[in-house]
């Protein structure tokens, strides 16, 4: 019924909100794990061992807190915020270049779905907004959806950016509000261009991989459907459940964007 309500309105009352990691980006490449957009500059060469002991010491204290299944978003949040401050904070002392970032991304094991970049061109051909909202790191975002599909007027990637010093290069911070999982959602682009890319589009595919992703249309009023698409990469017994609770259509352990495609390709 909902996509139904999709096909009748058109690609005029559309938009799309997707996460990255692990959304768009794959889990695993030829059965080795991939590099979410943090890790990659986690794991380049630019780091040194020393730091790189240090991102790992934080991702094993934090990251059990992220996946306790018992524990409310309300007692994560600031462990959370903490885990994010402090990592985005090793991420500085790293000291990479600007001109490192394509040997980064290059050099990694990283890769996108198969199908997303028909996906990205599609929507560019029929001028519907796509918004990327991650709490992973947007510089290695945007150029790795650059060096694997291309660049996209249509796009808009909410996320950590890096900033460089303009006389020597190095990275001296972040810009913006800090964005965290937990805070993923439309409201923080109100009174923006993207806003404005997005008025009269009230039916929104949201792709994502996490059960916090089902909150990233949050924020703008008016809308009238939200299609829920989430990839449920591990722990399926464990988490089936709320998946199916939380999206409307779950795709299980699925590198592919066979399904958003089919969906997109059934409303263009």
């Amino acid at each position: 019924m909902m996509l139904q309500n999709f096909v009748n309105s058109g690609k005029e009352r559309l938009q799309v909100v997707s996460d990255f990691d692990r959304t768009i980006s794959v889990c695993s490449y030829n059965g080795q794990p991939c590099l979410t957009s943090n890790a990659v500059i986690e794991m380049s060469p630019y780091v040194s061992n020393e730091l790189r002991t240090k991102f790992k010491e934080l991702r094993d204290f934090y990251l059990p807190i992220e996946h306790d299944f018992q524990m409310s978003k309300e007692k994560k949040l600031p462990l959370i915020i903490e885990w994010w401050t402090k990592s985005l904070d090793l991420v500085v002392k790293t000291q990479i270049e600007s001109s490192n970032l394509k040997d980064i991304v290059r050099n990694s094991t990283t890769h996108l779905k198969n199908g997303c970049k028909w996906f990205f061109h599609t929507l560019e051909r029929h001028d519907v907004p796509l918004l990327i909202f991650s709490a992973g790191i947007g510089n290695v975002i945007e150029e790795w959806i650059v060096q694997e599909c291309g660049s996209y007027k249509n796009m808009t990637i909410v996320s950590n950016f890096m900033t460089f010093d303009e006389i020597t290069k190095k990275i001296n911070g972040f810009s913006g509000s800090l964005i965290h999982i937990f805070n993923k959602n439309e409201g923080v682009l109100l009174d923006t261009k993207h806003e404005s890319s997005i008025l009269n589009r009230p039916n929104v595919i949201l792709l994502g991989d996490s059960l916090g992703d089902t909150d990233m249309a949050n924020g703008f009023p008016s809308l009238n459907h939200v299609l829920k698409i989430g990839f449920l990469n591990d722990k399926v017994e464990e988490q089936l459940s709320d998946y199916m609770k939380a999206y409307d259509i779950v795709i299980i352990k699925d590198d592919t964007f066979m399904i958003p495609n089919a969906v997109l390709r059934s409303i263009i």
